[in-house]
């Protein structure tokens, strides 16, 4: 394998990682840590949503407290390197549980597909634009909860 290829795993595996924090740190309710996920100049956008400071993007997890929990998982991605700037297309579903006016938890799974600027900055790969798309979601009762603690080991 050529200094190149490994190079270019290393690079992918980075861009993972970094999508996969997006996630935890939304979950975690870590403004500050989601926040250094993105370039200074970064956008993070969707239907009716635009944060464009890194004071902006640090209020994001916080703005999820509506829900009881959240839990978003990433699914596929592809990303296409070019030096030290990349492109990305993310799918991910967010679950989101919530108490409806009657007490019923309620949880709802947003599908999403994202579109991505990457750009490679002294302290690693950083979200430079993100493209937040909802595809679809669904919602159903749940009928019981269970007390989950997030934690990274």
């Amino acid at each position: 394998m050529s200094s190149d290829e490994i190079k270019a795993l290393l690079d992918e595996r980075a861009l993972k990682t970094l999508c996969l924090d997006y996630g935890f740190h939304v979950d975690a309710r870590d403004g500050k840590s989601f926040a250094k996920l993105f370039t200074s100049d970064a956008v993070l956008e969707g239907s009716g949503l635009r944060f464009d400071t890194p004071e902006a993007l640090q209020e994001v997890p916080d703005r999820l407290n509506i829900y009881r929990k959240t839990y978003h998982l990433v699914h596929n991605l592809y990303i296409e390197l070019n030096g030290d700037e990349a492109k990305g297309i993310v799918y991910s579903c967010s679950h989101h549980l919530k108490e409806n006016a009657d007490g019923a938890l309620c949880a709802i799974a947003m599908y999403i597909t994202y579109h991505d600027r990457y750009f490679r900055q002294s302290d690693g790969w950083k979200f430079g634009r993100r493209k937040l798309i909802l595809e679809f979601s669904e919602e159903k009762v749940v009928t019981e909860s269970m007390k989950v603690t997030l934690s990274r080991s």
